[in-house]
């Protein structure tokens, strides 16, 4: 991509030259923003509730829903933006729904400080809520909505970032445990005899083939 920079007697021409490599670097630095804004998210949201938190909480998983449910759309063949297509009809619900939540928010306050790198646009005094959306914008803004995820052990439940969209454990203990618990039930007993049933009788095959 070329964008030409025009001097005043538009004799000299610059053009600044987005690069691969420049923009792997800004896809990595939005990518690491991401990553941080989704870890505090996840934080905020594992801290013990209280009467205004609870409603907060809730407030923002419904948005991460609605949001989560607008990319499965998109990934499906949906338009960007809705239309009359039952896709897009899907999609403006989940828009408008998303549109509530987010203009029923107060208006937020900005301010320009300065920081060792210049000068940077933040927040001024946010509420918590306040402050997990501008979390949650990070977050979708850099695509990593479907890595934060609550852990599949029931006894666990926490928010955590994903290494991969498929892992479903905040830790190797939560996975074990999970897993141990899971064998105890019926569902994990039986399915466990019947993957011992397969195995010997694979075994069986493989000895009368060595005997022949």
């Amino acid at each position: 991509m070329a964008v030409n920079m025009f001097h005043e007697n538009r004799q000299k021409v610059r053009y600044f030259m987005l690069t691969p490599s420049r923009l792997a670097r800004r896809r990595r630095s939005s990518l690491e923003a991401g990553l941080v804004a989704g870890e505090n998210l996840a934080a905020w949201l594992n801290r013990t509730p209280g009467h205004d938190a609870e409603r907060s909480r809730s407030v923002v998983l419904e948005a991460m829903r609605l949001v989560g449910e607008m990319n499965r759309l998109q990934k499906k063949g949906a338009p960007s933006y809705p239309d009359d297509t039952r896709k897009g009809k899907d999609l403006r619900k989940a828009w408008r729904s998303l549109r509530t939540i987010l203009d029923g928010l107060r208006p937020m306050t900005w301010s320009v400080l300065p920081t060792g790198e210049g000068y940077a646009v933040e927040l001024e005094n946010p509420t918590p809520l306040e402050g997990a959306f501008a979390e949650l914008r990070e977050l979708t803004g850099s695509g990593l909505l479907d890595r934060l995820q609550q852990c599949r052990r029931e006894a666990c439940r926490r928010w955590f970032m994903a290494a991969r969209v498929d892992k479903d454990f905040c830790s190797s203990d939560c996975q074990e445990e999970h897993w141990s618990e899971w064998r105890k039930t019926d569902a994990g007993r039986d399915k466990m005899a019947a993957s011992m049933r397969r195995w010997r009788a694979k075994q069986r095959r493989t000895k009368g083939r060595k005997r022949t």
